[in-house]
């Protein structure tokens, strides 16, 4: 009975445990998105309609070709930004890591059961077993960069401190680039460069 309860421990920290984490990670991730997208709809609109006041004052051909691209660029950016649907993947992955600690529950109940026997329990682990992988299918796998990201938030490896700036770091240079790319074509495009 001991190795069964190993095995039934094992499986709640190694398998069910922690993909309740980094989906919880992914879903944290999502709501970011979603939130960063909305930002960046709103500001390259701000920036685009300042480029169009602009225009009216000083008209000039090449700053009117630039502000059509970026107003097709703006409406292109819109349309991906409501199909990716963060918020719907958000609440897909609350979903997943909800019935995960359902699993997880029914796993500590599990262990505290004394009286059945052992091919009882086993029976009962095998088929939570099938609902934890039958959640698994219900929804859209995590990336990579929330496993990086749970490992660091959970100190398990040494290894995945390099990982994790990695992935801070290109997450952090994308944001500041889509930041500061409309200042710096509104600002060639006023010194007449382009």
């Amino acid at each position: 009975m001991d190795n069964l309860n190993n095995d039934i421990i094992k499986y709640r920290d190694n398998r069910v445990w922690q993909t309740k984490k980094i989906r919880m990670n992914a879903e944290e991730r999502m709501k970011n998105n979603s939130s960063f997208n909305n930002f960046v709809l709103n500001y390259y609109t701000f920036w685009l309609l300042t480029a169009s006041i602009f225009q009216l004052v000083d008209s000039n051909t090449s700053q009117e070709i630039y502000v059509l691209i970026a107003s097709i660029a703006v409406f292109g950016f819109a349309i991906y930004s409501s199909t990716a649907d963060y918020k719907g993947k958000a609440l897909q992955y609350k979903d997943s890591y909800t019935q995960l600690a359902h699993i997880e529950n029914d796993l500590d109940n599990l262990l505290l059961r004394e009286s059945i026997s052992k091919e009882e329990k086993a029976k009962e682990f095998f088929l939570i077993k099938q609902r934890y992988i039958s959640e698994l299918g219900k929804h859209d796998n995590q990336t990579k960069k929330d496993y990086i990201l749970f490992n660091k938030n959970e100190e398990k490896t040494g290894k995945s401190t390099s990982a994790y700036k990695r992935v801070i770091f290109y997450i952090n240079l994308y944001k500041g680039v889509i930041v500061i790319f409309p200042i710096l074509i509104f600002s060639i495009l006023q010194l007449g460069v382009l």
